[in-house]
């Protein structure tokens, strides 16, 4: 399926963001997710998702600091540039649909300490961070209130492994206080 995405879309070109925080990471792959959705083909946009390879780069001397980068095939890049800005749904919005995408994939397991829990996921495709947020975003709202729920946003600590160079993807780490964490 990639070879057919690939002469329909072209061949892929790495996109970047600086990402600092769990909620500049959830921005930008909303924005990525928009852009995929309205430039592609409907049949094609789940294929896409799990198409689309991820890299990560850690900033040194950073607690949450990375950046992120998507392969996008570079005609939904340059299709891109047209379509009118909108506010995407956010990764809370998106249709039941979207997010059954991520039945089956495993749950992080989450080791906590005296003051910290982490939990951690492998990523190789804008599918696969499109399932970590969601269930990033459901531990952390998870038996909070609205206030507890953006504290816990604020002091989530994000770092991120790269992937070995001869394959694609990367580990990505949440690292949140644990006596505001309810699981």
């Amino acid at each position: 399926m990639e070879q057919q995405l690939e002469r329909t879309y072209g061949s892929p070109r790495a996109i970047r963001y600086l990402v600092n925080s769990v909620d500049d990471l959830r921005e930008v792959t909303d924005t990525v997710l928009f852009i995929i959705r309205h430039t592609c083909q409907p049949e094609h946009y789940r294929p896409l998702k799990k198409a689309i390879a991820l890299s990560a780069i850690p900033m040194p001397q950073s607690l949450s600091s990375f950046i992120i980068g998507f392969d996008i095939p570079t005609d939904l890049l340059q299709r891109a540039s047209g379509i009118p800005a909108k506010a995407s749904d956010g990764i809370t919005g998106h249709p039941e649909s979207e997010v059954s995408d991520c039945l089956g994939c495993a749950e992080p397991e989450i080791q906590t300490t005296e003051k910290w829990s982490e939990f951690s996921f492998n990523l190789t495709s804008l599918n696969d961070l499109f399932c970590a947020l969601n269930t990033t975003i459901g531990l952390l709202q998870s038996g909070s209130e609205q206030f507890e729920y953006v504290n816990l946003k604020r002091r989530t600590r994000v770092s991120v492994i790269p992937a070995k160079s001869d394959s694609r993807g990367f580990s990505i780490s949440f690292r949140v206080p644990a006596v505001l964490l309810q699981v």
